[in-house]
């Protein structure tokens, strides 16, 4: 963590990429990172996720999906979602947790 925390502070990251499966992209969570700018680029090369774990065979009913997003377009994101989550709890005085913050 302490090296992502440095290259982001030096201002060396310029693209988050990440890899998600079908399924999820598709779903609620797909939702969520699109808010956020992400992107689905096509199948990963490498199906990380894939692999039958007693025969390391390859099982395809749901792929991976290589996924990402310059930084800069997810951090505007982030700052416009949490000044939205600010003021909706400010005015209805309500302490703030993760959960609704989630919904931001």
């Amino acid at each position: 963590m302490n090296l992502i925390a440095t290259e982001i502070y030096f201002d060396r990251v310029k693209e988050i990429h990440f890899t998600i499966p079908a399924h999820m992209w598709d779903g609620t969570v797909g939702n969520f990172l699109r808010r956020y700018g992400f992107k689905c680029q096509g199948l990963a090369k490498t199906q990380y996720r894939q692999r039958n774990k007693r025969r390391g065979e390859m099982i395809n009913n749901n792929p991976e999906l290589a996924c990402s997003a310059p930084f800069s377009t997810v951090w505007h994101n982030v700052e416009k979602s949490f000044k939205v989550f600010l003021s909706v709890n400010n005015s209805n005085h309500n302490k703030s947790n993760i959960d609704e913050l989630m919904k931001y």
